[in-house]
């Protein structure tokens, strides 16, 4: 995995600050790409669930009402649930 310079370049010039300026690095762009990934993987569940109910665009039901009515969990608490 290559790291972008911008984001972590080191602040002070010793092996093991680089070092672990790197291991930070590399921990927040995972953070984030977890982020992104539970985010669209919810969008995709939502998406799916309303075509199986059938609930049309101008019927506008919140997210929450949608996981009550087919008890279901959002991803990221399922996911918290299995490790």
């Amino acid at each position: 995995m290559e790291l972008k310079t911008t984001i972590c370049k080191p602040t002070l010039k010793s092996e093991s600050s680089i070092r672990t300026s790197k291991q930070f690095c590399m921990e927040l762009k995972l953070g984030e790409l977890l982020r992104t990934s539970l985010k669209k993987v919810q969008a995709f569940i939502n998406s799916c669930l309303r075509k199986i109910l059938n609930v049309r665009w101008p019927d506008t039901n919140s997210n929450n009402l949608l996981w009550e009515t087919t008890k279901q969990l959002p991803a990221g608490e399922e996911i918290r649930k299995r490790r």
